[in-house]
């Protein structure tokens, strides 16, 4: 079999040669699908976003272009890392709170904490919060996350501009962040609190 540089490829590829296209896609498909697999978790999003990337690679074909070395390796990672960056903002968007809520697991398990107490405490915590929130900020938040409304439907529902819309809904998370940081900080304090009540304890055994 004649053997092509990506270049070479390339070249054909903007000829609307589908053939080249398909060796291109095998040449490099499996191990852009393992890379954003290890970082995103699942293994079809990984395939779906993949195909996304060959997808717009075919339809730029005329502008994308090799690196000095004649490979597209570093065009393909490189829409492979923004992918990937992407996905970390939507689910970071979809779940306000998810980091911290990592963190405050981390230190429950670590300190053989109830973290199913934890999370439904947290819970509590949100509903408590979004339920006090005033009501532009609660019906945006609740269309935009629970009801999976995007922005331009929002705001045609509730008759405002897209602009307010986006306003009212980050005012929201930052509310939300804002009372899980508070809550957080709350569990370290009762871990430590915890830690000095056990020395305590200890130090008093021993004069015994």
């Amino acid at each position: 079999m004649e053997r092509h540089t990506d270049a070479d490829l390339l070249a054909l590829i903007r000829q609307d040669d589908h053939q080249a296209f398909s060796r291109l896609m095998g040449k490099y498909r499996a191990a852009l699908v393992g890379y954003i697999r290890k970082r995103v978790g699942s293994g079809q999003e990984a395939e779906d976003h993949v195909q996304d990337i060959f997808l717009s690679l075919w339809q730029n074909r005329h502008q994308v272009g090799p690196d000095p070395s004649g490979s597209l390796a570093g065009y393909l990672y490189t829409a492979a890392k923004y992918t990937v960056i992407d996905c970390y903002a939507k689910r970071r968007s979809e779940i306000p709170y998810g980091d911290m809520l990592g963190e405050i697991l981390d230190i429950a398990a670590h300190e053989q904490v109830d973290t199913d107490y934890l999370v439904a405490e947290l819970q509590a915590i949100i509903g408590h919060e979004i339920a006090q929130m005033p009501n532009r900020l609660r019906q945006a938040y609740q269309l935009s996350r629970e009801e999976n409304l995007s922005i331009k439907e929002i705001a045609r529902q509730l008759m405002l501009s897209e602009q307010t819309i986006k306003n009212n809904i980050s005012a929201a998370l930052y509310q939300l962040r804002s009372a899980i940081r508070r809550y957080k900080e709350g569990v370290l304090a009762a871990v430590i609190l915890l830690r000095f009540a056990i020395q305590l304890f200890n130090d008093c055994l021993t004069l015994l």
